[in-house]
């Protein structure tokens, strides 16, 4: 039994539980801000966290083999912690779940918008797509689903919501695989830093942050600025006075951050106050 949970454990870590965080809260915010909430949402926003997502981080884990033996070693599958086997049959677990809970759990565009997790997760990561190795689609990508579960539940009732958090997502992601570099090379991925400069990276990282920030500002959700804000000051910081590792710190700073930006939107929204 104890070596059942420590097994469940390790395989838990090849998703993300800051990303498990982000999806629920995100998932949340779209029903807070757009229904009554209900028990029957607070089920959905666990369920897209617990399977969809974590199939897609899962599935990630497993392709991400070739270039985590160099880049993150230290991972359950490269360490050895967790076997292709278990990961395989997890999977297997994850995809049959998430397939067969969806239609039960949602309705109408819901649905097409649920499978849509699991369809760019596997065009992400597996052909004939897989693109992970295109520069710029794989960012993008990464930076959709930052945003989706809000899109999922809040759909296009708070447009200027979500686009302002996918400019600021997208401003993110563009550098988070820039720690990254050696392994990936190896593994045959194109780096975006190969096709930019890396100071026009940064410039454009900082362009996307200042249209969020804009963005927020003529929403009804005004405090969401500082989302962007504290990301464009972080990464200005980062670049400028200590590089070291700033790319991936970046990338869960950005998590974190999100993850308190809806937190305290759908909690002021909750109790009708607008900032």
């Amino acid at each position: 039994m104890i070596r059942t949970i420590t097994k469940f454990k390790l395989l838990l870590k090849l998703y993300r539980p800051d990303v498990a965080v982000l999806v629920f809260m995100g998932t949340l915010a779209g029903r807070i801000l757009t229904t009554e909430l209900t028990f029957i949402h607070f089920v959905q926003a666990a369920f897209i966290s617990a399977f969809p997502y974590n199939f897609v981080y899962t599935l990630n884990a497993i392709t991400d083999m070739p270039e985590d033996k160099i880049n993150k070693p230290w991972r359950p599958l490269p360490s050895g912690t967790v076997s292709n086997r278990e990961a395989y049959l997890w999977l297997s677990f994850l995809t049959l779940g998430s397939s067969a809970l969806i239609p039960v759990l949602f309705g109408g565009i819901e649905i097409f918008l649920a499978y849509l997790i699991m369809f760019l997760g596997m065009s992400y990561s597996i052909p004939p797509f897989t693109f992970k190795k295109r520069a710029f689609l794989a960012p993008m990508i990464t930076g959709w689903g930052i945003v989706h579960p809000l899109i999922l539940t809040g759909k296009m009732t708070i447009p200027i919501l979500w686009i302002s958090l996918l400019f600021h997502s997208f401003a993110v992601t563009f550098l988070k695989d820039l720690s990254d570099i050696k392994g990936d090379k190896k593994a045959g991925r194109r780096i975006l830093i190969e096709v930019i400069p890396l100071s026009r990276l940064i410039l454009l990282s900082g362009c996307l942050n200042m249209i969020s920030a804009i963005g927020f500002l003529f929403s009804d959700f005004k405090m969401a600025a500082f989302i962007p804000f504290f990301s464009l000051l972080f990464i200005s910081y980062r670049y400028f006075y200590k590089r070291k590792n700033f790319f991936e710190q970046i990338y869960k700073m950005t998590i974190r951050l999100t993850i308190l930006g809806s937190f305290l939107v759908t909690l002021f929204y909750f109790f009708k106050i607008r900032i």
